[in-house]
């Protein structure tokens, strides 16, 4: 039960990194704002930094009053949606490396954004995709699904996802995870669930996170930090 609510975690807090190299005080391409799914108070930000090419890439973890907890360094270079990658998280003093693979449609971490939009059309269509996931912390890949979710909550201009387990038996057990991808871009908007990113006492974060891009972004300084905020859902 805790190994694989553990891979719920990674899964795009997972999954989404766009980020990497930096000047003295680098422009993020992706800010993503964590904010705890029960009380709205705000957890931590994520700042996505990518190389010109996009395929090395740096996300750093803020607490809400711009400490850094943790950081991840993804290189794309083997495969678009089997990254290799180095998750550092300082508050727990725990460093996790995950090597890349060119095996198919083998999916590590990050790199399920990308395979979101490698399978666009047929999630578009309402098709649900299955796919071997390996998360850090397991010795082999999860075999996941991911799925159209139709709900009130899902704007006319988003494709909104549920990503879960593929078995049916152990998918009761773990809640899925909930994406909201714009139509338009393709980009991320929203994920909800287990966040890969562990409470200061060690505890498994349930976030809402909400991702900003390029010039819609509003924390750019290493200090652009306002303390603890609240976020009504």
């Amino acid at each position: 039960m805790l190994k694989i609510s553990r891979l719920a975690a990674v899964l795009l807090a997972a999954a989404f990194a766009l980020p990497a190299a930096a000047d003295q005080f680098p422009i993020p391409t992706v800010v993503g704002t964590a904010y705890d799914r029960s009380s709205g108070y705000l957890l931590y930000t994520e700042r996505h930094f990518c190389s010109a090419e996009g395929l090395l890439c740096n996300v750093e973890y803020r607490d809400s009053f711009g400490a850094m907890i943790a950081e991840k360094k993804l290189d794309y270079s083997l495969s678009l949606i089997g990254p290799a990658l180095v998750m550092n998280d300082y508050r727990q003093d725990l460093a996790f490396t995950v090597p890349g693979s060119e095996q198919g449609d083998m999916v590590v971490d990050a790199g399920f954004d990308n395979y979101v939009r490698h399978r666009w059309d047929e999630l578009l269509t309402g098709n649900a995709v299955r796919f071997p996931f390996f998360v850090v912390g397991f010795d082999k890949p999860l075999k996941m699904r991911a799925n159209r979710e139709e709900s009130v909550q899902c704007n006319a201009d988003e494709l909104c996802l549920s990503v879960g387990l593929s078995s049916w038996l152990l998918g009761k057990l773990v809640d899925p995870i909930e994406l909201s991808y714009s139509r338009d871009s393709k980009k991320l908007l929203r994920f909800s669930g287990v966040s890969n990113i562990k409470g200061e006492g060690g505890e498994t974060l349930s976030v809402d996170i909400h991702y900003q891009y390029d010039s819609d972004i509003l924390l750019v300084g290493p200090l652009d930090y306002r303390g603890p905020q609240t976020f009504e859902f």
